[in-house]
């Protein structure tokens, strides 16, 4: 299989009905669908040595985290509950993958941060708050893990190490902040955020502090573009193309 390039990205078309898996280049050329079958497959994630995409699919029934190889082959499901499982995010060592699931919750939109190996063993729970935990991003560096909660009655940005343990609040606004990511060298988070009345992307060191709104703009390839560029600049070459969701949803 032809690696992408180093701008090379992941669609979810639904022309056929169900949400699949397709691998392109930046320039849309050298499209190849990587699943098929009448199931939901989303929410691709490529592990950080570029082996590997982690990805979410319904086709056993309820949504579980699966994983398969760069060209699409031996796809395997790595969770195994009723409740759903999403949003995987890989280790730097590519060794784990962190995720969300709302598994012993009578409510379906409290969720929390789990962990796992890559294999689907050592399961452990990363966040036990009964609100909306979810969205996860290990740092670069792997001594971090980012989060979107609902614990202070709206939605901010957390950050937690790797067990679980010193869970902080960075953003620390009344209104919502989401959608948070690592730049390559760890050192700045971007996110969205309302709090000036409307949907805007801010950077923010990786404490939280020295909070600038930047000048790209959501929804017209503003947190894309943001990300192309610290792409560009700092991931090494290895680590250009991995895949990651922007935004709630994407």
């Amino acid at each position: 299989m032809r690696r992408p390039t180093a701008r090379g990205s992941r669609f979810n078309p639904t022309a056929t009905g169900s949400s699949e898996i397709y691998l392109m280049d930046a320039d849309g050329s050298n499209v190849k669908r990587l699943t098929n079958n009448q199931a939901d497959d989303q929410d691709p994630e490529w592990s950080r040595d570029g082996n590997k995409i982690a990805f979410v699919s319904d086709r056993d029934g309820n949504s579980e985290i699966y994983e398969m190889n760069a060209d699409g082959s031996n796809q395997r499901r790595l969770t195994v509950d009723a409740a759903v499982d999403n949003a995987p995010n890989w280790s730097p060592d590519s060794k784990q993958l962190v995720f969300a699931s709302n598994r012993g919750h009578s409510y379906a939109f409290d969720f929390d941060i789990w962990v796992m190996n890559v294999d689907g063993s050592g399961l452990k729970r990363l966040t036990t708050d009964p609100e909306y935990d979810s969205e996860p991003r290990w740092s670069p560096d792997g001594s971090k893990i980012l989060f979107v909660t609902g614990r202070d009655e709206n939605f901010e940005i957390y950050v937690m190490n790797p067990d679980g343990t010193d869970q902080r609040n960075l953003t620390r606004n009344p209104q919502a902040d989401g959608g948070a990511m690592w730049s390559p060298d760890g050192n700045s988070i971007a996110f969205f955020s309302t709090r000036d009345g409307n949907t805007e992307i801010y950077v923010m060191d990786r404490d939280g502090e020295n909070v600038r709104e930047s000048n790209q703009q959501p929804g017209q390839g503003g947190m894309d573009e943001l990300v192309g560029r610290w792409r560009e600049t700092g991931f090494p070459e290895q680590q250009r193309w991995q895949l990651g969701d922007l935004l709630h949803g994407n």
